[in-house]
């Protein structure tokens, strides 16, 4: 059974909670544009599956 907390301490939840959130959401976005933009071919490929021959810029 939890304890019942202060109003500051669910706002503070509250808060960190909403920070989470929009962190996962930025990065899902981030990855979404990075995964675009390589099968456009305006990146280079990163990872394991890069090609070794070419430089990164």
């Amino acid at each position: 059974m939890r304890a019942e907390s202060s109003p500051a301490a669910r706002t503070y939840d509250t808060i960190l909670r909403f920070g989470g959130a929009v962190i996962l959401a930025a990065s899902v976005v981030v990855i979404a544009v990075r995964h675009r933009l390589v099968a456009l071919g305006r990146v280079p490929q990163l990872g394991s599956r890069a090609p070794r021959d070419r430089r990164l810029p």
